[in-house]
Formats: structure tokens, C-alpha cells, sequence
């Protein structure tokens, strides 16, 4: 239903949804403090614009959603409220898409979607929790976020295929305005964590489990928890029957199975403890079955659910679009370091998880580059001339390539300042001095062995007995 009337700068286009709080309306900014903007505005309803409680609890929502900046977070723009008339209201990013309702709704009349698909849209929600629950305070305190309230209805797909996480409406968190009252339980029941149904402290593992119970829906196209009443849905939580994915489907993926009973254990330790383990465990299997760029395939998917309901909304917001300035551009993306110190930001993502800061690597000095041969530092006259035997055997070097020219190859770029970079001589265009011809040496003479002195001493000791022998000879005649 169309409605032509303004809300300050805001004129409202039509009507997206209604709940028991407020109603949510497509809009366009039309003011001067920012670029004109198409936007959700989520407007309270008259009998709580006055409630103090649920005042704060918008007010909270929105300090929030627009602390986290995260791309599978949708954004908050404003919060108004104060107003005479009680129109308070919370203006978003629209995310141009349907929820995961219209998902689970299309499964039930036999349209179940992909499992990749599934997992990937549960990757970026995952995503976008994550930055949530490492929310810190202005002091660098952790704030402790739960969102509380992770079910189909708060996670949108856009008609391009983009995953928003939304409504931080009832999300705990470290100073807040509104505080829970001890015992009160917030969310949706098919959705909650076993401790959350019993109204105990709740942490970010609870908002895993819950996104266990979205994706074994979406994957399997049938309920969970889900009752006929509220009744029976705490009944099936507290007995906590969950029939695994392959004995209700035998060519379901084992390696997903696994991933989403690990997320659905009934004790807070066993589960996953962070939902950035939850996403690099999904990415992981996805890309061990080859599932890469599913964006376009996931945008297909939602615009499939309802055709006609996309064309009325495009057709709705075609002229509008036409009157918003264009995109700003994207700053330019700086050269891809050739040696990263972090392996694809995983090592960075662990080191966060820890509590500590990554540290970047220092980036050394650029050094000459040394060449594989150093050439001699004599002059080159002072080289012998080399035979054709010789330069056949000889190194292709750079003294090589001087002395040869025709063999020459262009020469490598040097990483190096100019001043460091080696200039191989330049030949002289003077005559070569004479050089004085120089007999060979002669090999020094072998160090004698033991054998050749023994041979010499015994013919030593025959010739001087025969000797004697032959002047005894001489004295007798």
C-alpha cells in the first residue's frame, strides 16, 4: 500500500512490513546534511510511543547496529525520537532483498534451497555476528554482545545475492539503556538456545545455536523446534530431539552434518565457541565441494521466490533510483604485497581471537642486488684472452657478454637504487699494451717416497761393498 506522506526529510514510498511494535516503511531522504538515499525507516507504533522501555530498547538497537560496521550487518542511518506527534523512528540501510522466511515458506511448498547455497548464506551471518560479539567500548572494554534474536526473520538476501544480518532490537550487551529483567526471556522460541528458553546468562554461543537451528532449516527445508504452540515448541526444545540431517536425507553432505550438529550441542562448551570458527568451517567445506562465487546464484534464487513482488518493487523504485547522485569511487586498492606476512588474513583473524593485536611486519630497506658472478675489479686488458675452446666451456656472465656482444641478452631490471646497480666496463678504445712473453715454469720436482730411499740405500750399500771388494782385490796381488 503506497502512502504519499513525509516524515521530516523522509518521504515514504510504501509499506514493507508490519509487526506488534512498529511498522517498517520504505522511504527516500530527501534533506541537505547528507546525499539523497533510499531507506527503510522503522516507525513505533502509537501505543509505545511513549513507553519509556521500549524508547530505550530502540535507542539501543540503533547505538548498537551502527557501532558494528560490518558488511553483513545492515546499517543504521538516525534514531528519532522525542517527536509530539510519538512518530519515533529508526531509519536503516535497505537492504533490497526478501528474508529467510520467504525461504522456509518456498522449501514447504517444494522448493528447498541448494545446501551450498545454505551454507553460504550462513557463512555471512556468521560473519556479521562475529563482528558483533568482538564489539568493544570506547575504551577497548568487550561489550559482551548477544544478539538473542537470530532467527529467518532478521536475516535478509538481497536480489544480489548480499546477506544482511538485522533487528539488534533485544541484543544483550554491556550498557545497555533497557536491561532484561532476571527470569524474562527475549527472541523467538523455535530459535532459542536451551539456556536461553530457561532464562539463564546467555553468551555469544547462544547465538551460535541459533544459527545451527536457521541453517539445519534452510538446508533441510523442515522445521526443528518449531511447535503447533508455544507449548509444544518449549517441549521439543527442552527434550531436545534433533534427528540428523542424513537419516532424514541420505545424500545430505556429510561434512555439513557434522558442522551443524556441532553447532546445535546442547551444552554451551561443546558447541563452537565463536561464530568466526562456525564461517571458516562453512567456507572450508564449501570450498572443499567447489562452491566459490555463489553470489550470483543466491541473487537468481531470491528473485525467483516471488517475480512478481520483485517487479513492483523495481518498478517502484526505478524513477527513484534515477534521481540518486552517483556511487562515490572507490579508493584505489594499493599493489598486493608480493610477500604478505599473514596467510590470506587467517593468522590475523586467530591473533584477534586470542585478544591481541596482529603487529605488521616491518618492511626492510630496499639492498643492492648482487650479481650471480662478481666480474674482476682489474681493468680489462689485464684479462687473458680466451680461446674458442675456452668461451665454449666458459660462464655466460657479464664479462662474457662485454667480450661478446653478439651473444648479449637485454640486461634484467634491478630492484636496486641507480647508484648501487652494477655498469659492466666499458671496452677502452685504446690499444692494448704489449704483454712480454713468459716461459712456462717448470713442475716442482715430487717429494721422494719411502720405498725410492730404501731402493736408493741399498744400492748405496752394493756399490760401496764392491768397491771395497775390489780394493782388497787390488792390495793382494
Amino acid at each position: 500500500m503506497q502512502d504519499a506522506s513525509r516524515l521530516d526529510d523522509y518521504r515514504i514510498l510504501a509499506e514493507l512490513a508490519r509487526g506488534g511494535m512498529a511498522t517498517v516503511y520504505l522511504a527516500v531522504y530527501e534533506g541537505s546534511a547528507r546525499p539523497r538515499e533510499i531507506v527503510a525507516i522503522k516507525v513505533v507504533h502509537p501505543h509505545l510511543a511513549f513507553d519509556p522501555d521500549f524508547i530505550a530498547m530502540l535507542g539501543d538497537e540503533a547505538r548498537i547496529a551502527s557501532s558494528i560496521g560490518h558488511p553483513n550487518v545492515v546499517e543504521i542511518r538516525e534514531f528519532v525520537v522525542g517527536r509530539a506527534d510519538g512518530r519515533n523512528y529508526l531509519v536503516m540501510e535497505y537492504a533490497d532483498g526478501e528474508t529467510l522466511s520467504m525461504f522456509l515458506k518456498a522449501a514447504s511448498k517444494g522448493r528447498p534451497l541448494a545446501w551450498d547455497l545454505a551454507a553460504s548464506i550462513a557463512a555471512d551471518a556468521a560473519g556479521g555476528l562475529h563482528a558483533a560479539h568482538e564489539l568493544r567500548g570506547a575504551h577497548g572494554e568487550p561489550l559482551n554482545l548477544v544478539h538473542r534474536d537470530v532467527s529467518p526473520q532478521n536475516i535478509i538476501v538481497t536480489y544480489e545475492g548480499r546477506v544482511k544480518l538485522t533487528d539488534f532490537g533485544v541484543a544483550k550487551a554491556t550498557g545497555r539503556i533497557q536491561k532484561t529483567q532476571p527470569g524474562k526471556i527475549k527472541g523467538k522460541l523455535a530459535y532459542m538456545s536451551p539456556e536461553q528458553a530457561f532464562g539463564r546468562d546467555v553468551d555469544r554461543r547462544s547465538d551460535v545455536y541459533a544459527l545451527g537451528v536457521v541453517l539445519y532449516e534452510l538446508a533441510l527445508g523442515r522445521r526443528l523446534f518449531g511447535g503447533r504452540n508455544d507449548a509444544e515448541t518449549i517441549k521439543n526444545i527442552i527434550q531436545h530431539t534433533i534427528v540428523p540431517p542424513r537419516e532424514v536425507d541420505p545424500s545430505f553432505p556429510e561434512g555439513l552434518e557434522q558442522i551443524i550438529l556441532a553447532m546445535l550441542h546442547k551444552d554451551p562448551p561443546d558447541r563452537f565457541q565463536t561464530a568466526g570458527a562456525v564461517e571458516r568451517a562453512l567456507r572450508g567445506w564449501l570450498a572443499s565441494v567447489g562452491a566459490v562465487d555463489l553470489g550470483a546464484r543466491l541473487g537468481d534464487f531470491v528473485r525467483s521466490l516471488d517475480p512478481e513482488r520483485f517487479q513492483a518493487k523495481q518498478e517502484l523504485l526505478r524513477p527513484e533510483r534515477a534521481k540518486l547522485p552517483p556511487p562515490a569511487p572507490k579508493p584505489a586498492t594499493p599493489p598486493a604485497d608480493d610477500n604478505p606476512t599473514l596467510v590470506a588474513g587467517q593468522l590475523e583473524s586467530f591473533v584477534r581471537e586470542m585478544g591481541l593485536q596482529p603487529r605488521a611486519s616491518r618492511t626492510p630497506e630496499p639492498r643492492p642486488s648482487i650479481p650471480a658472478r662478481m666480474p674482476s675489479m682489474a681493468p680489462q686488458w689485464m684479462h687473458p684472452p680466451t680461446s674458442p675452446a675456452q668461451g665454449a666451456l666458459a660462464d655466460d656472465g657479464p664479462t662474457m657478454q662485454s667480450a661478446m656482444p653478439e651473444r648479449s641478452s637485454p640486461a634484467p631490471r634491478v630492484s636496486s637504487p641507480p647508484e648501487f646497480a652494477y655498469q659492466p666496463p666499458r671496452p677502452s678504445s685504446l690499444p692494448a699494451p704489449p704483454r712480454a712473453s713468459m716461459a712456462p715454469l717448470a713442475a716442482p720436482p715430487s717429494a721422494p717416497s719411502r720405498r725410492g730411499l730404501w731402493i736408493a740405500l741399498v744400492a748405496g750399500l752394493v756399490v760401496l761393498g764392491a768397491g771395497a771388494s775390489a780394493v782388497a782385490w787390488m792390495l793382494s796381488r
